[in-house]
């Protein structure tokens, strides 16, 4: 037998929708840092012009990159899936959204460091898988947060403050290069402490936005409810 669904206090306003909405989008707002700088913009231009200018499998290397990313992301998923479960949604969440950001961090190092193009891209797909791995958590996360009525407006606002994250990053990048040249170590790490800031505290929300974890918790219960 499962838990059913007990949804918290915001939930119980339907007219305040928006401001679940809000809260479970900071992490679409967190995480359009690291979109924007490491797949979309910057890092493959950092690749293109700096560490791998002379590639001619630059091409190649990005889109092996990108599918060993996607592939390791749904094996992890498939293997740890079912003992994710077993921990319960608020503490999977908390961890999953946070982890990613972490590991950009550190990837951000990399740059500093002037490491070759290869272990660039070796250490972005490990990256890349996490980053991956959060969405999944994130997107199942919404199930536990509004009502199935309320899914459609709660992602139009998350949605939309994703867009603003994304905004907000590239503001604080542009700023930079006021200072600091085009694909410097700055771009980089202000993507990732944008990211690693905002996660921080869209796990927090988002966890204690989860109120009961979707674990089967028959073995708690007599055998005359178990089903």
């Amino acid at each position: 037998m499962r838990v059913p669904h007990n949804f918290g206090p915001m939930n119980t306003r339907p007219n305040k929708i928006w401001r679940t909405g809000i809260a479970w989008g900071l992490y679409d707002f967190a995480n359009s840092g690291y979109y924007l700088v490491y797949a979309l913009l910057v890092l493959p231009l950092y690749l293109m012009t700096v560490a791998l200018k002379n590639d001619p499998w630059l091409e190649m290397k990005w889109g092996i990159a990108q599918g060993a990313a996607v592939a390791t992301a749904v094996i992890a998923g498939l293997i740890w899936g079912r003992k994710l479960d077993s921990i319960g949604a608020a503490t999977v969440a908390r961890i999953g959204m946070v982890a990613p950001a972490i590991a950009s961090m550190a990837f951000q190092l990399l740059i500093v460091l002037r490491a070759s193009g290869d272990v660039i891209l070796l250490s972005y797909v490990i990256v890349h898988a996490l980053y991956l791995v959060s969405l999944t958590i994130y997107d199942a996360s919404l199930t536990h947060v509004a009502r199935p009525s309320e899914f459609i407006e709660a992602s139009g606002w998350a949605w939309g403050f994703g867009y603003a994250g994304g905004l907000a990053c590239l503001v604080l990048m542009e700023i930079g290069l006021m200072f600091w040249p085009r694909y410097s170590a700055w771009d980089f790490l202000v993507g990732s402490s944008f990211y690693l800031f905002f996660a921080v505290f869209a796990a927090r929300r988002i966890g204690n936005l989860i109120t009961v974890s979707p674990i089967n918790v028959a073995v708690n219960e007599p055998a005359s409810l178990q089903s």
